[in-house]
């Protein structure tokens, strides 16, 4: 949206700092314990989506989910064994693949959305099955996705979603 009302340089520079502000209370939070930092990815992107300052108005949890996933991703190299590592790299990569594919092909930010969160959990649940936690808040995170796409699947579902002009 602030790529649209503002330009792409502000709409980047707002996406960043989404992705940023998870990873940031994720680092800081596992500096209290490993378990907390996972939860508190989860928190981070309900606070965007609900602030209590904008009137529990804000966004859809997108940026914020590829916040979770860099610091998730990140947090993992830094406890597994080496030949592991491409394995971590794909969680970020794998859905983020998912999400530019989708937006080309069908040209709807909002869909595209929406299964690159699915695909991060399918993904996580397959790779990830010693990491229940992460399972847990990455499923819990999709369902926030979606929900926050609500209005989008309706639009989807009567032809009526507004597509990206410049693709």
């Amino acid at each position: 949206n602030t790529g649209r009302v503002l330009g792409a340089k502000a709409g980047a520079a707002v996406i960043a700092c989404d992705i940023l502000k998870v990873v940031a209370a994720i680092a800081l939070a596992s500096l209290i314990s490993p378990d907390v930092s996972i939860w508190t990815g989860l928190a981070a992107a309900i606070g965007h989506c609900y602030p209590i300052f904008a009137g529990f108005k804000g966004g859809k949890a997108v940026a914020t989910m590829f916040g979770f996933l860099l610091a998730i991703a990140n947090k993992l190299l830094m406890r597994r064994p080496t030949w592991l590592i491409v394995r971590q790299k794909l969680l970020l990569r794998i859905p983020l693949a998912a999400f530019l594919l989708l937006l080309v092909l069908f040209k709807m930010v909002s869909l595209a959305s929406m299964a690159a969160a699915l695909c991060s959990s399918i993904f996580i649940s397959v790779m990830q099955m010693d990491q229940l936690q992460i399972i847990i808040a990455s499923w819990l995170m999709t369902i926030l996705v979606i929900y926050r796409h609500r209005s989008n699947i309706v639009k989807i579902k009567n032809g009526q979603e507004n597509k990206v002009s410049w693709l």
